[in-house]
């Protein structure tokens, strides 16, 4: 029996592109999530939240392209909507497509069956996108029960940025205000939590070289 060590080696998977589609997917999902909720509000016109709704298919659609660039042949992507049953990938890029379609049809037509569809939609995709990383399991930092709630209110986060980017007149809503501030909050407090998490538990996560013994 020999005992050997190995050092692990940093991890480039999740590079760039991944990058671009958890921020841009994720941003336009949770912007049309709280863009909903805003219509709730007293005082505050949906109309407002037009610009947002207008664009919100087209930063999914880049936030898809990343993930279809990431496959190295854009036709190998195609294999990403195959495995629904079982994969979270899949389920991610199916979400993404009836969101694109849906809310696209949405604009054009403001039918309410098409605002649901799309709204649940967003939602399945940042619960899909959310599961991805917490499925991985050979990564422990993301295998937290806090990674999914992480995920999720990023994305809310990401999407008011792109709300407040668009709305016509910011002088006239302070009302939405309030509203976004309290999404905010949550989501400092899940980071916090997610941190002071992650540095309690011994995953070695703050070393500069994890070594994997392994028996031949």
């Amino acid at each position: 029996m020999n005992n050997s060590f190995l050092g692990t080696d940093r991890q480039n998977t999740w590079g760039l592109l991944a990058l671009v589609n958890f921020t841009l997917g994720g941003s336009a999902a949770g912007g049309y999530i709280i863009s909903i909720l805003s219509d709730f509000i007293p005082s505050f016109s949906s109309d407002l939240t037009n610009n947002f709704k207008s664009i919100a298919p087209l930063l999914m659609i880049l936030g898809f392209l990343g993930l279809a660039f990431k496959t190295k042949n854009l036709q190998n992507s195609f294999f990403m909507f195959k495995n629904i049953r079982t994969s979270w990938m899949s389920r991610e890029a199916f979400f993404a497509l009836v969101f694109v379609l849906a809310s696209i049809s949405d604009h054009l037509m403001s039918e309410f069956l098409l605002t649901l569809i799309a709204l649940i939609a967003a939602m399945g995709f940042l619960i899909s996108q959310s599961l991805i990383l917490y499925q991985s399991k050979a990564v422990p930092a993301w295998s937290l029960y806090l990674t999914p709630l992480l995920l999720f209110f990023s994305s809310i986060y990401g999407g008011i940025g792109w709300i407040l980017m668009t709305l016509p007149k910011p002088e006239s809503i302070h009302g939405i205000y309030l509203f976004f501030l309290i999404c905010i909050l949550v989501n400092l407090i899940v980071w916090i939590s997610y941190l002071y998490k992650l540095k309690n538990i011994n995953l070695g996560i703050y070393k500069n070289k994890v070594s994997v013994k392994y028996i031949t």
